[in-house]
């Protein structure tokens, strides 16, 4: 499952992920997955042992959850000649916001 085709996976989750192991005093072995639902298919084939993933109710129907380790915050995108500056202005009726399918950011939406 890593590719080799990329570098060392860097950044906050696989840091968090080597102190994890280092912890449990196994060593860490970093998989780089493309998206969410393969993620999933790889804790149902027993190929994760652990991962960082925000909770959604079809993920939680097969991974159990520990407690919340990072609040992310996400940002949103809009056209340069949109007229939307603020959070407060997306969140209006008739503004059309887009998100992943099955995503945590749909779950919270």
């Amino acid at each position: 499952m890593p590719d080799p085709g990329f570098g060392r996976l860097t950044g906050v989750i696989p840091d968090l992920a080597e102190e994890l192991a280092r912890q449990a005093g196994v060593p860490a072995e970093l998989v780089r997955i493309e998206n969410p639902a393969r993620m999933i298919e790889a804790f149902r084939a027993g190929m994760l042992d652990v991962t960082f993933i925000g909770i959604t109710a079809d993920r939680a129907a097969v991974m159990r959850y520990g407690p919340t380790v990072i609040d992310l915050q996400t940002t949103y995108l809009v056209p340069a000649a949109s007229t939307i500056a603020t959070i407060a202005e997306v969140d209006q009726p008739g503004v059309r916001i887009l998100v992943p399918q099955r995503s945590a950011q749909e779950a919270h939406l």
